[in-house]
């Protein structure tokens, strides 16, 4: 009989158990959680110390990443959404320009109350949460 713990590995229920009990730690959910994207998001949602790396989704799901990039700024998570590409498995410059131009479209805006997505979010998701995450200077 396989132990349930080792059938849940990965899965961010652990990162939800570990964001309790310590509340000052700052947890980085890798991937966005792939596969479990809409649970990841829902940990982040629940606790303000729990970042979400975008970093592969191209690679791992295509399709998912203007959704789920949209789903988490809907849900207010453009402050903790940190850019990475995981190079060589993805190419850091088209995946930052897809990064950069992601947003629902007009008719998503309109029928699901979406807003657009800022310059100051894109901004933020594409290295400035990673500045102040990692306190680095962005000057210079």
């Amino acid at each position: 009989m396989m132990d349930r713990r080792a059938a849940c590995h990965g899965h961010p229920f652990g990162i939800d158990e570990v964001a309790n009990r310590h509340p000052d730690l700052k947890i980085i959910a890798a991937h966005l959680g792939v596969p479990w994207l809409l649970e990841t998001i829902a940990v982040a949602v629940r606790h303000p110390n729990v970042y979400l790396d975008i970093s592969a989704l191209p690679a791992v799901e295509n399709r998912a990443v203007g959704p789920a990039l949209t789903l988490c700024v809907d849900r207010g998570l453009t402050d903790r959404l940190l850019f990475g590409s995981d190079f060589p498995l993805v190419d850091p410059a088209a995946y930052a320009r897809r990064v950069n131009s992601f947003g629902p479209g007009w008719l998503a805006r309109r029928l699901a109350g979406l807003s657009k997505i800022t310059l100051s979010a894109r901004e933020a998701i594409l290295g400035g949460n990673a500045a102040r995450l990692l306190k680095l200077s962005t000057r210079g």
